[in-house]
């Protein structure tokens, strides 16, 4: 299929690309079926949104920043997800970038957790308060929730 994108313009689509938030994303919830576009040479990726073509995200992996970086599934979350085998876990995150790259910040509170092979995601809101949804990309560790 041929999706209309602000950031991309038109792009061709294959069905078994695209994921579906049955929830949306915290902010756009009327937002369901995303596709992810890679940045070639890049740890950073595009969650693009097939039905609003203004809505893409940046994100990456929190693992190729923070080898720290570690939380547990829910049952819940498991379960939406139809997650069954851990290799069809992926895990990533939305970077902002107000100015410049170098004072980025990844949200490390909310991953959004996709299951690769049902094709379905979740942005998984981390209750226990250990990381910031502001985190300095760049930054050598992890911060707590609040932390400087």
């Amino acid at each position: 299929m041929l999706v209309q994108t602000t950031r991309f313009g038109e792009i061709e689509v294959l069905e078994e690309e695209v994921f579906y938030f049955k929830q949306g994303i915290p902010g756009f919830k009327e937002v369901h079926r995303f596709v992810l576009i890679e940045v070639d040479d890049s740890p950073f990726q595009y969650l693009q949104s097939i039905d609003h073509g203004e809505v893409a995200f940046i994100v990456a992996s929190p693992f190729d920043f923070f080898d720290s970086y570690a939380f547990t599934l829910s049952a819940d979350i498991q379960n939406a997800l139809g997650l069954e085998n851990e290799e069809h876990v992926k895990v990533i995150n939305i970077i902002s970038i107000r100015t410049d790259l170098a004072s980025a910040t990844i949200n490390l509170g909310a991953p959004i957790i996709l299951n690769t092979q049902d094709r379905v995601g979740i942005q998984y809101i981390l209750t226990d308060g250990k990381y910031s949804i502001h985190q300095p990309l760049f930054a050598s560790e992890a911060m707590p929730k609040g932390g400087k």
